[in-house]
């Protein structure tokens, strides 16, 4: 049985490890992606400060006016008067809008503007090529969950590695428990480096203990991303066996015909004030953080700040407006709900570390460190056990006598 397993787990690295080098280091990077971005980019993120804000539409409707191409699709609101504010829009031919390839067209999906003023600040393409200080995190972000290929087939493939990641997860797992008694004093062994016996078995130990100390971890992350790539196909299933969630207006709802997209909606800031009610009525905070629209399915969705009492990372309560008459089409509140609605609200949470605030990221961005370095010392055991049994097949070869001295053993002397 463990010689099964340390084959599965030696073939499941190899196929795993070019993959979790990228996805480790980039998942690192993105632990701070708020951050690392604003420092890249404060001409487009930074405003000054103290200074009143424009309200939900209006701000809308500047943005719109600046190229009459676009209908804004998202609105996050600024945390403190020195942000700008952020949209993500769409083009206003619904034709174009449903085209995949729409942003090439347009050529940006985000817009930056002075939430005082309503003036646009930039733009910038999410997710395009390649290393400018603009495009950087967002090709980053990109990178981690689609390796930038073309439609789903990087998803899927990434699925598919979460998948094996998380079954090779508990494989190691077995691997480093001892065969013998007794099991403490064994198992101790395995969580440390011994660095004075050779660079072999120091490569070893960090592999054996980095994936222990860490192990939690790795495995969270793995099933998390099966979430991220494999939801439909694989995550939602597994879990609903066992509880179901309730219904969101994106599963519910029917697509309008494309030229009814956008048609006859109420407006950001009706669908905030009918939200707000709701909010007020089950005493939630006021403070808004972002408002969106679903043109094709006719609704808004309005975030507001994180609930008191409840961590932040966990997320924000959300209220679903109907983007024609005005009525509450649903919410979705963190840690409420049945099984099933409290671990999907919790998985993203859980992916970037923001479970456990800026601690948990830094933890986040330990571990994906940690995935790359577990990728290449397991390459360099297979790879030092390769040449090793190459060597010993070798001396075996060499030792072994002569089939044609054992036939003839007085060959080579002149014969009798």
């Amino acid at each position: 049985m463990r010689r099964f397993a340390r084959k599965l787990h030696r073939y499941a690295g190899l196929v795993l490890a070019l993959f979790l080098v990228v996805v480790g280091l980039t998942g690192s990077a993105l632990a701070f992606y708020e951050e690392i971005d604003a420092w890249l980019n404060p001409d487009l993120m930074h405003v000054p400060p103290g200074r009143p804000a424009l309200s939900a539409s209006e701000l809308t409707s500047r943005i719109e006016a600046w190229d009459d191409r676009i209908q804004e699709r998202t609105l996050t609101l600024p945390g403190d008067s020195a942000q700008a504010a952020r949209a993500f829009v769409l083009p206003e031919d619904p034709i174009l809008a449903a085209d995949p390839d729409y942003a090439d067209e347009l050529g940006f999906t985000e817009v930056w503007a002075d939430p005082a003023t309503g003036a646009v600040l930039g733009t910038r393409l999410w997710g395009s090529c390649c290393l400018g200080r603009a495009e950087l995190m967002p090709f980053i972000y990109r990178l981690h969950y689609t390796l930038h290929a073309p439609g789903r087939i990087g998803v899927w493939l990434l699925g598919g590695i979460s998948v094996l990641w998380t079954f090779d997860c508990l494989i190691g797992f077995y691997l480093t428990l001892p065969r013998r008694r007794p099991f403490w004093s064994r198992w101790k062994k395995s969580w440390k480096v011994k660095t004075d016996a050779g660079a072999e078995r120091t490569n070893y130990d960090t592999h054996r203990a980095g994936g222990l100390w860490l192990w939690g971890v790795l495995f969270l992350l793995a099933v998390t991303g099966v979430y991220f790539n494999l939801n439909r196909e694989v995550f939602r299933p597994v879990v609903e066996v066992f509880s179901k969630p309730k219904p969101y207006p994106f599963e519910t709802r029917e697509t309008l015909a494309r030229e009814d997209w956008g048609r006859d909606l109420i407006g950001f800031d009706r669908a905030i004030d009918l939200a707000s009610v709701e909010a007020a009525r089950r005493g939630w905070p006021s403070g808004l953080t972002r408002v969106g629209v679903v043109p094709a399915q006719a609704y808004y969705i309005v975030y507001f700040e994180p609930l008191e009492g409840v961590r932040s990372g966990l997320g924000s309560p959300i209220v679903y407006v109907d983007g024609h008459d005005g009525s509450l089409i649903g919410d979705s509140v963190p840690l409420e709900g049945s099984a099933a609605d409290v671990i999907y609200r919790l998985q993203f949470p859980i992916h970037s570390g923001q479970i456990l605030g800026l601690p948990g990221r830094i933890i986040i961005f330990l571990a994906g460190i940690v995935t790359a370095v577990l990728s290449v010392t397991g390459v360099v055991i297979w790879a030092l056990g390769v040449r090793r049994r190459a060597r010993n097949g070798h001396r075996r070869t060499a030792a072994r006598p002569s089939p044609l001295r054992q036939a003839v053993p007085d060959a080579g002397r002149g014969g009798p």
